[in-house]
């Protein structure tokens, strides 16, 4: 294993946005933030040569359930074990904390990956983009006021 494992801390927002912004995820810095504050034990990064190369949190709502996000790893160092190392630390960490159901959003890319873990799909996730032109409006009629 040629990285190694630990809590994101606040020193580690911009790298891990920048992580985000790299992979055209619609997060903010602020949610990064919002994360770390509410789970600041349960939020990890995977470091290699002093750099952040993945990322995964998880959010614990009572014993009864919790969420992992941000699941990433930067695109030229998949494969490596990393996303499986991110994954089994989070579950891991629920499991201490008593969690009873764990749940998260899954790509097409990553359900490989869940899978092996023991997540099974409960329901298909459709993420729309429309790119183009501006979107140019007309005026609206004379009630409507801003």
């Amino acid at each position: 294993m040629n990285f190694t494992l630990r809590c994101l801390g606040s020193d580690d927002l911009r790298t891990a946005d920048q992580l985000r912004a790299d992979l055209g995820w619609n997060q903010t810095i602020f949610d990064w933030k919002r994360l770390s504050d509410l789970s600041p034990e349960g939020c990890f990064v995977a470091e290699q040569s002093g750099r952040i190369v993945g990322t995964c949190t998880t959010i614990i709502y009572g014993n009864a359930l919790a969420w992992i996000g941000m699941m990433m790893v930067h695109p030229a160092l998949r494969g490596q074990g990393i996303g499986d190392a991110l994954l089994r630390r989070c579950v891991d960490h629920l499991r201490r904390h008593g969690v009873r159901c764990i749940k998260l959003d899954a790509t097409p890319m990553g359900e490989t990956l869940y899978a092996k873990i023991g997540f099974l799909p409960e329901w298909t996730l459709t993420r729309w983009e429309r790119c183009g032109s501006p979107l140019i409006l007309e005026p609206g009629p004379k009630h409507i006021h801003p």
